[in-house]
């Protein structure tokens, strides 16, 4: 028995040997055009064992299974592997070739596809795993450390079915816990194990700051942090302030409140508050300030006056002052106050008594004028045939000059004519005016071109002539001519020249204004176009090269005329055209087996082009070109059957085929977590290409996240299973999720979150001030202002910081003042305060005059009003000795007194002192002598601020004591009578200033001043928080009452 299974034994080892199949791995690849595959060099005996065909294997004979070399004559078979037809020749021969080289005749074979083979389905991966599919197999995996339980590998079968059972994924029990719950949010969760998912969400009004889902992972723990709900930041902006008022806010942001307020004289029409609403809007409409209509009307203009008036409306101010040679007597401002009235009395300009004398009368001239006291005009004029030579007009100055010189009378020079074809221009007819003469086109001056009015009335030189313009005559150029109709200038000379000869030049010349002919004269050359030259291989008939010939070409049999047959001689020297060339013809080609070729032409230059027939290539050149001298380019090309390489796999990718002939269908496909870029079929085409790109697999792209505005995106990819990371600059906060991931659809989780602005919040206005807010943001600006009378210190406005504080310090609203005033020499300055409004008072000591505004207001600015006046020593004129008297004066400066005394025997009959007044007059009328009568009594003197009224000075005459305008008689007799003892009754009498009653101070406010008596002035203020109704200045009259009524000081009225 053991026997019988030993030879059982050796007779299959025996047979096995006898065929044995060799598999080797291997590339198809097409065969020479001869049919043979070479494997060795000239002289070699045998052929190199042949490498493994696609999906077939090569089989030996018994004899030949073991060797690597093969002689010649040795035959193989080529088989198909199971599921795989042959295509071709089955067998190969190891032949000796043409050349003497040994390889293997015929072409490989080509393994295809049965096509009984079914595609199967395709296939769903297990949950918590994957499948990938790469040709005809399936391969299975796990995700997140779950183990695979099954077939990890399934292969499609012939008949359409998957071999196997699908494989399950066994996950591992991993439990993250409670992933938590944000404060004001929510969150979304079924389960705490593996690969759960937790989405959040915030309540309203609120918004997600971090992410938005967290997964367990197998780390037993939750992705990311526990995201966080910030309360949305509503702001409301800037909600504005009403012209002519203010308001009060501190921040801008929900349920902020904004308070508005008018300015003095102007009441709110409107809402008082608005609120900031959550639909970021503030609730109402922005109020207006109106004006509160307060008029006071005309308040009058002082006769020899001026006032300065802007308007007639509440707090409106009336400046007034006088015309040259008057004073001011009154109130030099008044206000419009609350009670529709002007504060004050209408002001009176008194008249200065100021005489220029006599101003002169030129020569040759007049003089209008009617006075030569001060501000009176005189005009001047001249005589018929003179002109005035400076001012017309003088004006007598309060310095008693006449303003300007006296002008003078000067002839005037007689009217020009223009020279015949020319004209004259005239500048005037004074001494130094200047006429300048010109002529008309054509014609040139003789004599001089300008003239200059003389003193005395006389043009310099002679009158100028314009005489017409002529050329020369022109002489004809050699082998030429030359015509011209005149001389005269804008004449036209045109030249010629005569047959075969060419114009070198100015074809015209012009006679020009100059007299002279423009350009050069030109010249007549002959025209020669020389040899025009023979082409190769041809001939030429020419008799002459001159204007006009032609010459004839031709070429030799075999050849043909490539360029212009005739050329000919042009007026330009040159030969039309180009030398032709005689170029030879090419032979008529034939067609490759299987293929067409297609001839332009014959002559050097055209092309044949060859092609193939559908399923062939050409093999050598497809464009022949007819070259010089009647030979195509290259050789003649062949047609040979079209075949397409084999295709290599994408990455992460396959490709299936079921033939490389022309319209084999490619197919391409990519593994999970990629995407195919590019066509999923390719064809071979008849060109032997395959059609189209080949496709990529890439992995899916979320693409590129762009950062938000004030911040940055940091991503570690942009792949599936990127993470991006958001932050915000410096100043901005998140709002949104803090990491967004790249899904399997190739989107970004979640939204994008943004960056919001820092918030400084809202500002408190400085005492006695406003804020105004562009917001509360970072970058938002805070302006301050204060309120009237009051300036601000500090900086005028402050920035949200990225920090979210505001920038500098708040700064503060400080009273307006003024610096403190100092006396003007010779005179004194009177103040109650420096604050704004503030009115100063100069006045001069006696005997001086104030040079200057009198009253200086303290300004918004800080400053006073004007320039500081100053005082001038005012002095009377020198007085004359009355006829048997003397006048005895110590100075002339204003209040000095003058007393007249008479030589003994006389009497003064008049006054008896004279005082020199303000207006630089003495007082009173210069006094006479008398011889004295024993029944007379003695003049008596003027009280201080009055005067004495005499009707006489004899026994029973009776005088009378006269005070000036705000002076009363406090001592003294009114009246006095001359007794018959030559004495004055009662005694002299005295007059002091009138005087006002002590003024109080108003409630919630105060009254100041430095006197109650004539002409002194009382100005109001009131505190913080009032408003004062009435006049702001008052001043004691001389009928012993104040301006204007009490003021009061009333709360300010912030709204209507």
């Amino acid at each position: 028995m053991k026997l019988s299974i030993f030879f059982l034994v050796t007779a299959v080892a025996v047979l096995l040997l006898a065929i044995i199949a060799v598999s080797e791995g291997t590339r198809s690849r097409s065969s020479s055009s001869s049919g043979t595959r070479s494997s060795s060099s000239s002289g070699a005996r045998h052929c190199k064992r042949p490498s493994y065909f696609r999906n077939g294997r090569f089989y030996f004979s018994r004899a030949l299974a073991r060797r690597t070399h093969y002689k010649i004559g040795s035959v193989l078979e080529m088989r198909c592997n199971t599921g795989y037809k042959l295509i071709g020749s089955k067998y190969l021969r190891c032949v000796r070739g043409r050349s003497g080289s040994v390889g293997w005749s015929g072409r490989l074979a080509i393994c295809k596809p049965n096509d009984s083979r079914k595609k199967c389905p395709s296939l769903q991966a297990p949950s918590n795993g994957y499948v990938s599919i790469k040709g005809r197999q399936a391969f299975y995996g796990c995700k997140n450390g779950a183990s695979l339980q099954g077939n990890r590998i399934r292969t499609c079968q012939s008949n359409g079915q998957w071999a196997g059972s699908k494989p399950w994924c066994k996950s591992k029990i991993i439990n993250c816990g409670d992933p938590g719950t944000p404060r004001n949010g929510f969150r979304k969760l079924s389960r705490t194990t593996l690969g759960s998912i937790v989405v959040y969400s915030c309540k309203s009004g609120f918004y997600l700051s971090g992410n938005s889902k967290r997964k367990c992972q197998s780390n037993k723990q939750w992705s990311g942090k526990l995201p966080i709900c910030k309360a949305k930041v509503i702001n409301c902006g800037d909600p504005g302030t009403p012209r002519n008022g203010f308001r009060k806010l501190s921040r801008t942001t929900l349920g902020s409140i904004v308070a508005y307020f008018c300015k003095s004289g102007f009441y709110l029409s409107g809402d008082s508050k608005r609120k900031c609403l959550s639909n970021r809007q503030w609730s109402g409409k922005l109020p207006i300030c109106k004006a509160k209509v307060i008029n006071c009307g005309d308040p009058g203009t002082p006769r020899n006056g001026f006032r300065k008036l802007s308007r007639t409306t509440l707090g409106s101010i009336v400046a007034y002052s006088c015309k040259s040679g008057f004073y001011l007597s009154g109130d030099s401002k008044r206000k419009c106050l609350s009670n529709r009235q002007w504060s004050g009395k209408l002001p009176i300009c008194k008249a200065k008594v100021i005489n220029c004398g006599d101003p002169g009368t030129p020569r040759n001239g007049f003089r209008k004028l009617s006075r030569t006291t001060l501000g009176s005009i005189v005009a001047y004029s001249c005589k018929s045939g003179f002109y005035l030579s400076g001012n017309s007009k003088r004006k007598c100055l309060s310095n008693r000059q006449w303003s300007g010189k006296l002008p003078i009378c000067k002839a005037l020079c007689p009217k020009l004519s223009a020279p015949s074809n020319g004209k004259v221009q005239v500048e005037g007819v004074k001494k130094g005016s200047s006429a300048r003469y010109s002529c008309n086109d054509g014609y040139k001056l003789r004599g001089d071109t300008t003239r200059i009015c003389q003193e005395g009335g006389q043009w310099s030189g002679q009158k100028p002539t314009c005489q017409a313009v002529t050329c020369q005559r022109l002489g004809a150029p050699r082998n030429g001519g030359v015509r011209f109709d005149s001389l005269t200038k804008g004449s036209i000379a045109t030249y010629i020249c005569k047959n075969g000869f060419k114009l070198v030049g100015n074809k015209k010349r012009q006679c020009l204004k100059t007299g002279q002919w423009s350009g050069m004269e030109p010249i007549c050359k002959p025209i020669d176009c020389g040899d025009p030259g023979t082409p190769e291989n041809g001939d030429r008939e020419l008799d002459k090269t001159t204007l006009g010939s032609i010459v004839r070409y031709s070429c030799r049999k075999g050849y043909y005329l490539a360029g212009n047959s005739e050329r000919e001689c042009l007026a330009n020297r040159q030969w039309s055209g180009k030398l032709p060339t005689c170029k030879a013809f090419c032979q008529e080609l034939s067609a490759p087996s299987n293929g067409n070729v297609q001839i332009e032409g014959i002559k050097p230059g055209s092309s044949a082009t060859y092609s193939c027939i559908e399923g062939y290539k050409l093999d050598g050149n497809e464009i022949r070109i007819c070259q010089e001298g009647g030979e195509w380019s290259g050789n003649e090309p062949i047609c040979q059957a079209v075949t397409c390489q084999s295709l290599s796999e994408p990455k992460n990718g396959g490709v299936q085929f079921t033939s490389l002939v022309k319209g084999s269908i490619a197919t391409y496909s990519c593994f999970d977590g990629f995407k195919l870029i590019g066509k999923v079929n390719r064809q071979c085409l008849a060109t032997g290409q395959w059609s189209g790109e080949e496709p990529t697999c890439y992995p899916i792209d979320c693409g590129s996240l762009s950062p938000p505005v004030n911040g940055a995106v940091d991503m570690d990819g942009t792949t599936a299973g990127s993470i991006a990371t958001y932050s915000c600059q410096s100043g901005y906060e998140l709002a949104g999720v803090e990491t967004r991931e790249c899904l399997n659809s190739g989107k970004w989780s979640e939204e994008a979150p943004t960056c919001e602005a820092v918030d400084c919040g809202g500002l408190d206005a400085p005492k006695s001030g406003a804020v105004e807010l562009s917001g509360t943001v970072l970058g938002s600006k805070a302006t301050y202002s204060c309120f009237f009378s009051y300036k601000l210190v500090g900086v005028e406005s402050r920035e949200c910081l990225p920090s979210g504080q505001w920038s500098e310090e708040p700064p503060t609203c400080e009273s307006i003042k003024c610096k403190e005033l100092t006396n003007p020499e010779n005179g004194k300055v009177k103040f109650v305060s420096t604050l704004l409004s503030s009115i100063a008072t100069y006045s001069c000591n006696d005997g001086f005059i104030l040079s200057g505004k009198s009253r200086r207001e303290c300004q918004i600015n800080g400053e006073w009003s004007g320039t500081e006046p100053s005082c001038i020593e005012i002095q009377c004129p020198v007085l004359k000795n009355p006829k048997h008297g003397k006048v005895i004066i110590t100075t002339r400066s204003i209040g000095s007194k003058a007393y007249y005394t008479c030589q003994n025997g006389f009497r003064l009959s008049g006054d008896g002192s004279r005082t020199c007044q303000e207006s630089g007059e003495w007082s009173g009328n210069e006094p006479v002598c008398v011889p004295i009568k024993n029944t007379d009594c003695k003049a008596l003197p003027h009280p201080e601020n009055g005067l004495v009224i005499a009707k006489g000075l004899t026994v029973g005459s009776r005088v009378y004591y006269s005070c000036d305008y705000g002076y009363n008689l406090t001592k003294g007799s009114e009246v006095r009578i001359c007794q018959e003892n030559l004495q004055w009754s009662g005694t002299a009498g005295i007059c002091e200033a009138v005087r006002c009653r002590v003024l109080s101070s108003p409630a919630n406010g105060k009254v100041s001043f430095i006197s109650h008596h004539f002409l002194s002035e009382a100005t109001y203020s009131c505190y913080d928080g009032f408003e004062l109704v009435g006049p702001l200045f008052r001043r004691c009259e001389g009928d012993g009452y104040w301006t204007g009524e009490d003021p009061v000081c009333s709360k300010q009225q912030l709204n209507k």
